[in-house]
């Protein structure tokens, strides 16, 4: 699954919900921490990416 696709997967959902469905899997080690902090990573980079193309486009504007 493509990092946009997981990353619309789970803002559709709220902190608790998360956390609910990880307790409930009972499989929230070290691993999948790491693996949904990378995720997040690559989320917020894509973000700082798109808050630069907004400024970008405001000052030619």
């Amino acid at each position: 699954m493509w990092r946009k696709e997981r990353f619309m997967k789970w803002a559709k959902l709220s902190p608790k919900q998360v956390m609910w469905m990880l307790w409930k899997k009972n499989h929230f080690t070290s691993e999948s921490a790491q693996i949904l902090i990378g995720e997040i990573m690559g989320c917020n980079h894509d973000l700082e990416n798109i808050k630069e193309n907004i400024n970008d486009v405001q000052k030619n504007i």
